[in-house]
């Protein structure tokens, strides 16, 4: 029976934008995304802010504008949220040299 695209897309966990700059590693399962493509989703989907602002503020190219949108998002989260997603949050901002 064939698939339609929406059923394919609800049955799936996690959808990843297309980044034509991305770098995919293959595995056996097939394709796993890059740190910085998981990091910037768990981002879009904590900090509610959108995934190319993340990825902007990730690599460094982000402008005052997405830094600042990005880091007051980062700090509410960080003074009141779960400490599942704080450590995870200050995990990533380690790995990437930011401010929290």
């Amino acid at each position: 029976m064939p698939k339609t695209v929406s059923s394919i897309y609800n049955s799936v966990d996690r959808i990843v934008p297309f980044n034509p700059n991305v770098e995919y590693r293959r595995f056996n399962e097939g394709r796993i995304i890059s740190d910085l493509v998981q990091d910037a989703m768990f981002m879009k989907v904590n900090l509610h802010v959108t995934y190319e602002q993340a990825v902007r503020w990730l690599d460094g190219r982000a402008d005052r504008f997405d830094r600042r949108e990005c880091e007051d998002a980062l700090a509410k989260l960080l003074s009141n949220g779960e400490s599942k997603v704080r450590n995870r949050l200050r995990a990533i901002c380690s790995r990437y040299s930011l401010a929290a």
